[in-house]
C-alpha cells in the first residue's frame, strides 16, 4: 500500500457583509491529493448571524470537494458539513469568527481544480421548504445513515441558528416564521428519513425498533409530523426525532436481541 502525501493549502480571507463574493482556485495534481482551503468570516455587525452559499464552481472530472463549516476553528464546534456538488450550493447560517473550510481531493489521475467560492445571501423574505443531508454518527459512532431532513411551511421562514449536535449524529434548527398575519394559523410539516442504516462493527446485525417525532403533543409515530400553530397557541414549539435500536450478534446460536441505544437525528425549535 502506497500512501500519497496530502498538500495543504489555508487560504484564510474575509467577507464582509455587503461585499462581493469571496473565492479562491483550488489545482491538485492527479491520484488523490487532498487541499484545503480556507476562508474566515468577518461581519460588520458582529451580534447577528446571516446566511451565506457555499460552492463548488466547474470542477474537473474526478474531483470531490467537501465543505466544513465551524464556529471557532474547532472540530469540536462544527455547525454544518456535507458534499459540495456542482450543479447546487449549500446554504448555511454564519456569524462573526466563523470558519468555513473546502476539503478538495482530486481522485483522477489528471490534474485537476476547482474554485471554491462564499457569497453571502441578500436578507430575504424567507423561505417555504428546506432540506438538509447528512451521513450520521449515531449513538457514539456505533451506527451510521443517511439523514435526509425536510421542512415545508404554510408562512415564509428564515434559519436564524443551525449546527451539528451529539458529535455529528443529528442536526440542529432555529427557524423564525415571517408572521404578519397574527391572526392564521400556520402549519409546519416536518419528514426525515433514515436510509443505509448500519452498525459499524461487522459482528452485529442492527434494526430501528422505533422511530418517533416527540412534540409539546406527544408521541408521533412516523417519519413525519405536523406542527400547527393557532392565534391562541404557544410562540415557541419543539419538535425531536429520535430513533430506538436493537443489534442481534451474528453467530450467536440464540440469535439474541440486544438493546442497541438510541439517537437524535434532528432538533427544531420553530419560533412564530
Amino acid at each position: 500500500m502506497r500512501i500519497l502525501p496530502t498538500t495543504w493549502q489555508i487560504t484564510l480571507e474575509g467577507l464582509l457583509r455587503g461585499d462581493d463574493p469571496v473565492s479562491t482556485r483550488v489545482t491538485l495534481k492527479g491520484s488523490y491529493p487532498t487541499k484545503i482551503a480556507g476562508f474566515e468570516i468577518t461581519s460588520a455587525r458582529d451580534d447577528e448571524e446571516f446566511v451565506v452559499a457555499l460552492s463548488a464552481l466547474e470542477p474537473t472530472a474526478g474531483l470531490r470537494t467537501r465543505a466544513i463549516v465551524t464556529s471557532t476553528g474547532s472540530p469540536g464546534d462544527v455547525v454544518r458539513t456535507g458534499v459540495l456538488e456542482a450543479s447546487d450550493r449549500m446554504e448555511v447560517g454564519v456569524g462573526d469568527g466563523y470558519y468555513v473550510f473546502s476539503v478538495a481531493t482530486n481522485g483522477s489521475t489528471s490534474s485537476g481544480s476547482v474554485t471554491v467560492a462564499v457569497e453571502e445571501l441578500p436578507e430575504e423574505e424567507g423561505v417555504r421548504s428546506l432540506s438538509r443531508q447528512m451521513v450520521a454518527d449515531i449513538y457514539n459512532k456505533k451506527y451510521k445513515g443517511n439523514v435526509d431532513l425536510m421542512v415545508f411551511s404554510s408562512l415564509p421562514f428564515v434559519v436564524v441558528q443551525e449546527r451539528v449536535i451529539g458529535n455529528n449524529e443529528g442536526t440542529y434548527l432555529m427557524i423564525d416564521l415571517i408572521d404578519e398575519e397574527m391572526d392564521e394559523s400556520v402549519t409546519v410539516n416536518l419528514k426525515l428519513d433514515l436510509t443505509s442504516f448500519a452498525p459499524v462493527e461487522e459482528y452485529k446485525k442492527a434494526n430501528i425498533a422505533e422511530a418517533y417525532w416527540s412534540t409539546s403533543a406527544g408521541k408521533t409515530s412516523s417519519n413525519s409530523v405536523t406542527l400547527t400553530f393557532t392565534p391562541d397557541s404557544a410562540p415557541v414549539m419543539q419538535a425531536v426525532y429520535q430513533i430506538v435500536i436493537e443489534y442481534t450478534k451474528v453467530g450467536d446460536v440464540h440469535q439474541t436481541v440486544y438493546s442497541g441505544g438510541g439517537g437524535t437525528l434532528a432538533y427544531l425549535v420553530i419560533r412564530r
